[in-house]
């Protein structure tokens, strides 16, 4: 424990504990004996990340195994899933945002329910393989994850968990998987695109690459087909004719990682790591025996590596995952009422006796704090356009 911290009222205890990335952020209330709050991140490097359809929730998997749902508009998270015996590869949300998918190297595809909040589905690799890329269908009904080192794609039943079929035919690790309707696109190490009609088990066409294939997906409307490749370009084909239609060159930027479409199809976002050979990057040397330098700068930068990215359902945001944890850009600014900066006296029995008394702003105040809509919508029906 490193540091203690009391309300003004004496009821609760923030308790700071643990180091790094095991720390701890505890209020408890010492009465009741339970937990206000209680927040931890990731022990060790998050792996994916995924916004609900919504947008108002993200998922995280890491490395220690544990899948995290956070809420965006408070930053803190909701709820932790620890389940899974080693690191989680992916996540992905169903069409409704009532349940959340993950797939780790442990070999297993758990489904959580986020109404609940239990693990109610786990599905199970015939062969003991570890599990790298995960989809589901729009209907939430077919389960797709791809083999790390068997080079098979396995399709399981949301509803039942069981095993239906086993796409093969890679020669090489499955670098990403995407589905649209009942076509699943595979990208490979082995330079080919393929599609499968994940209905009838078939393998609807296989596209030859020049390189290896780093990620696919498919554009929100289903006609284009992009697909990442190792020499920095991404290359556009039409869904209907399976025909190349154009090709993104972005080899001045190199060492690409991922790529993702925007909600309405019309952005693209590409991932590009700093090369360390641009101006930028060099550090100017300190000449001995000046002054103008600085003592506590480092001297040399720390590594960090992007794992994955992913847009949100309303455009307005993306989401970064890297070494140094997920990174939010958002185009709107606004600022969030701290839901845990609470009171006793904050009920909504005291908005009530303020909106009587016409203390308008407290009563929206204390409205914003407890963070109910409703009640937020009936103190500024009731408060005077003068006011």
């Amino acid at each position: 424990v490193s540091h203690l911290a009391i309300n003004k009222s004496g009821d609760w205890i923030a308790i700071a504990c643990g180091k790094g990335t095991e720390g701890q952020l505890v209020v408890w209330e010492w009465q009741s004996e339970t937990y206000v709050m209680k927040q931890q991140s990731h022990s060790q490097s998050i792996t994916t990340v995924a916004y609900s359809p919504d947008g108002s929730q993200i998922a995280t998997g890491a490395e220690d195994g544990k899948v995290k749902v956070w809420s965006c508009r408070s930053s803190f998270c909701v709820v932790t899933f620890t389940e899974h015996s080693s690191g989680v590869s992916a996540v992905c949300w169903t069409s409704d945002g009532k349940a959340l998918l993950s797939a780790s190297q442990d070999g297993t595809v758990r489904a959580h329910d986020l109404v609940r909040y239990r693990n109610f589905r786990t599905m199970v690799c015939p062969d003991k393989t570890q599990l790298g890329c995960l989809a589901i269908d729009s209907a939430a009904e077919l389960v797709m994850a791809s083999s790390v080192e068997m080079f098979n794609i396995y399709v399981w039943s949301l509803e039942n968990g069981k095993l239906l079929d086993i796409l093969s035919g890679h020669s090489a690790p499955i670098a990403s998987i995407s589905v649209h309707g009942t076509h699943l696109a595979s990208a490979s190490w082995d330079k080919t695109l393929r599609i499968w009609n994940i209905v009838e088990s078939s393998v609807a066409e296989s596209i030859d690459l020049l390189y290896e294939a780093l990620d696919v997906a498919y554009s929100p409307g289903g006609e284009i087909l992009a697909v990442l490749c190792l020499d920095s370009s991404v290359s556009l084909f039409e869904t209907q004719t399976s025909t190349e239609i154009g090709t993104i060159e972005t080899a001045l930027d190199m060492d690409i990682n991922r790529r993702n479409f925007s909600e309405f199809g019309n952005m693209m976002l590409i991932d590009a790591s700093d090369s360390e050979q641009e101006a930028d990057g060099k550090k100017h040397i300190k000449l001995p025996g000046t002054r103008h330098s600085d003592l506590s700068e480092r001297s040399s930068r720390p590594e960090m590596r992007v794992e994955n990215i992913n847009f949100s359902p309303t455009g307005r945001s993306f989401a970064v995952c890297s070494t140094e944890g997920v990174a939010v850009f958002s185009l709107d600014h606004r600022n969030l009422f701290n839901p845990f900066e609470l009171g006793i006296s904050v009920t909504p029995v005291s908005v009530e006796n303020a909106l009587k008394e016409g203390e308008y702003s407290a009563a929206l105040k204390m409205a914003l704090q407890l963070n109910q809509a409703e009640m937020i919508e009936n103190v500024l029906l009731h408060t005077p356009v003068a006011q």
